[in-house]
């Protein structure tokens, strides 16, 4: 399978996924959520430990984690002031 076969193009979101293996686990996603703590509950009753929920200076909360590759997904609630 090539690359050009797990390439997938979301045009309205302004995001492109591609499977390239001289890039895996360079990789960093920062996803926001409304209600962190309902996703990272979410995630681990799926088996998934993402990182403590921690501080983002004043305007929020975020938790990380990382795939088997090294790619890091940061999820992160902006909290209004």
């Amino acid at each position: 399978m090539s690359s050009s076969d797990l390439t997938a193009d979301y045009p309205f979101a302004g995001v492109v996924v591609a499977e390239i293996d001289a890039n895996a686990g360079h990789s960093a996603l920062t996803i926001a959520v409304a209600n962190l703590e309902a996703e990272v509950a979410a995630l681990r009753s799926r088996g998934v430990e993402p990182g403590p929920v921690e501080p983002v200076g004043t305007v929020g909360v975020e938790s990380k984690l990382a795939d088997p590759d090294g790619n890091q997904l940061t999820l992160v609630e902006i909290r209004a002031g």
